[in-house]
């Protein structure tokens, strides 16, 4: 409860309330790392991912190069590889959702979550070194990065065409009659899965695009534009 911190490395003069902490920083000071993945040949020194204090913490990265999932959830059954991964898994089961928005009242599992809040505002704080484009998510500016590197390592069979995005590899179905996405309500199909998306608005009743002039609606904006040349 008191912020009592006894003991001291004697080399950085770093204060730990515990001594275990201190035994373990000291191996900072050391420059060894005396575990080694044998798949990878990356080599660790402490735990949870900084490094592994003792051989089953090394045994758990090895896991993630093979199909190990030694972890699994009581409830579904679902395996891991990584007992956090089933720690944060848990808490799908538990129907709490702890982290409020603020602007929408949306409710959410996850802290990170609350980065949706971005969304409502104007706020962009990520930002691309290279071409100085800023993004409200973080995982926007993680998949805008990939159009620096010049790859496009995804490439179609058929056509030999090559993509940035393993998602474009759903091309394939123009390729083939192929038509996995379903209209749950009238069990139309479609190749692509944006094609299904826009059909299902056709299912809603709602028409979103009004013309000033005359208050004709539309359920499509590109046919608003097109009726105003006429309007």
């Amino acid at each position: 409860h008191l912020d009592l911190r006894p003991f001291t490395c004697a080399q950085c003069r770093k204060r730990f309330k515990m001594k275990h902490h201190l035994t373990e920083h000291m191996k900072t000071h050391t420059g060894l790392r005396p575990y080694t993945c044998g798949t990878c040949r990356r080599s660790f020194m402490w735990r949870d991912g900084k490094a592994f204090s003792h051989r089953s913490m090394r045994q758990r990265h090895v896991n993630m190069h093979l199909d190990l999932r030694p972890f699994t959830c009581a409830q579904c059954r679902k395996r891991f590889k990584m007992k956090h991964h089933l720690t944060e898994h848990r808490k799908t089961h538990t129907g709490l959702r702890p982290y409020t928005c603020g602007p929408c009242r949306r409710s959410f599992l996850w802290r990170d979550s609350l980065r949706h809040v971005n969304m409502h505002l104007d706020l962009r704080p990520f930002t691309c070194a290279q071409c100085r484009k800023r993004f409200k998510m973080k995982h926007h500016l993680t998949e805008h990065r990939k159009t620096h590197t010049g790859l496009r390592p995804y490439t179609c069979g058929p056509c030999r065409r090559s993509f940035l995005w393993r998602d474009s590899l759903r091309h394939v179905n123009m390729h083939l009659d192929l038509r996995p996405f379903t209209c749950a309500q009238c069990r139309k199909r479609f190749k692509m899965k944006h094609h299904l998306t826009e059909h299902r608005k056709t299912h809603t009743g709602l028409r979103p695009y009004t013309c000033g002039p005359c208050r004709r609606s539309f359920l499509w904006r590109d046919s608003l534009v097109r009726h105003r040349g006429t309007c």
